[in-house]
């Protein structure tokens, strides 16, 4: 992809942001290069970084078998905290941070401070989400809401004649439109260049942080201190027995239910009653910050002691939460090509599927950088790792075990049949 300098010019209310004619889904990142079957080998044997294609992340990977990359400061990362991950229809990533909203085209990362020229920076973008049409929405500090559409920077405010306040949450709506709140629960839904108010709103206590609605039309609107809430038409209810006293993220699920997150771990609605912690696993303890679903049925959650994983079957993938200062994910979102995004403290990471399997000090072997690797005929993977010894997996999920009385220290220089 060829790449030509972005360009801000000023109007009234709007400004262009010219990138390359060519910029879709399909960055420099997402094409496969070309490789010998040599470095293909040697990726093997050493355990490294795998060659990739474009797909889903697959379920029967764990967690560290995906192929992971981060940018912070060292590598070119300009936004410092993340708070919000998008994708335009132009194939811009588009990452909101404490710093302001910073553009990746696939290669280098450009904070952008002042989006329409004739209006304040931005400061803090706290929330991104896309429509069916291609625009992404930004929620920043304040009493402003901004628009990407088709390279031009909008102030929805002043475009709808919006009430000037403060912006608290925002999401799709189920037909790829946009729901938006402010304070005082004033909520509105964007679709087909028309921004309507929805009724029904005034008995709920507190402020809604978090807003939904499921594939049968039922708005779920999330407070920080009163729990969870229905609208089916103008009718409110009160969800939970008992209620959630905090509700941070809220993700329509898949079979027409919701996921939610607080700061007590994951509930999911069955349509009929709350399930606490569906996945039966130890995230009470953890708030639950973001949650995403991917196209195989997974759902990814940013936590404050990292990322966790439930597979469509409830298997909870649980290695990548480590509890230490910083680890916490605060946004996840998935791509056109089926990677994870995701991002906090430090930067943004992103995980992808790859043609190789890693395996390495996590899965028992005594060091990462492994020598000869051969599969026998009952389904064995043997791998004789430079530090010496020879360790072979039976299940591609399980951990390496030492094979007879090899050593560690005696390298082998091939193993086979």
């Amino acid at each position: 992809m060829t790449s030509r300098a972005t360009k801000i010019s000023a109007q009234r209310t709007k400004t262009r942001s010219r990138g390359p004619r060519s910029c879709r889904w399909g960055f420099r990142f997402g094409r496969r290069r070309n490789s010998s079957y040599l470095s293909a080998c040697l990726a093997v044997l050493a355990c490294g970084i795998p060659i990739f294609s474009a797909s889903a992340l697959d379920p029967s990977k764990v967690l560290m078998q995906y192929v992971h990359d981060r940018w912070g400061a060292e590598e070119g990362f300009v936004g410092g905290e993340v708070n919000a991950i998008a994708q335009s229809g132009d194939g811009y990533l588009w990452i909101g941070t404490e710093r302001g909203l910073v553009r990746f085209d696939g290669e280098s990362f450009r904070l952008l401070q002042q989006p329409i020229a004739d209006q304040p920076a931005i400061g803090p973008v706290r929330q991104l989400v896309a429509d069916n049409e291609g625009s992404v929405w930004a929620r920043v500090d304040g009493r402003r809401l901004l628009r990407y559409r088709g390279g031009i920077f909008e102030d929805v405010v002043r475009t709808f004649d919006l009430p000037l306040m403060v912006f608290t949450a925002m999401s799709v709506d189920s037909g790829g439109g946009v729901l938006l709140t402010q304070l005082g629960n004033v909520t509105y839904r964007y679709r087909n260049g028309n921004v309507t108010k929805i009724r029904g709103m005034d008995d709920i206590p507190g402020n809604v942080i978090a807003i939904a609605e499921t594939r049968d039309h039922t708005l779920w609107l999330g407070t920080s201190d009163h729990g969870l809430f229905r609208l089916e038409d103008v009718s409110l209810t009160q969800v939970g027995d008992p209620p959630e006293r905090d509700v941070n993220v809220i993700l329509p699920a898949n079979n027409g239910g919701l996921w939610i997150g607080s700061s007590h771990g994951l509930d999911a609605w069955d349509g009929k009653t709350m399930l606490r912690d569906p996945a039966n696993q130890s995230l009470k303890k953890l708030q639950i910050l973001s949650i995403s679903k991917d196209a195989e049925g997974s759902v990814w959650l940013g936590t404050s002691d990292g990322l966790a994983r439930i597979a469509a079957g409830g298997e909870a993938s649980l290695e990548m939460l480590s509890g230490e200062p910083g680890s916490q994910i605060v946004t996840t979102f998935i791509d056109r090509e089926g990677a994870l995004w995701f991002g906090g403290p430090h930067g943004i990471e992103r995980i992808r599927d790859g043609t190789f399997s890693k395996y390495t000090e996590a899965w028992g072997l005594p060091t990462d950088s492994n020598g000869p690797i051969w599969a026998d005929r009952l389904g064995r993977i043997w791998v004789a790792p430079i530090a010496g010894g020879l360790y072979w997996f039976k299940d591609p999920q399980g951990h390496a075990r030492q094979a007879g009385r090899s050593k560690p220290g005696r390298s082998l220089f091939h193993c086979g049949g």
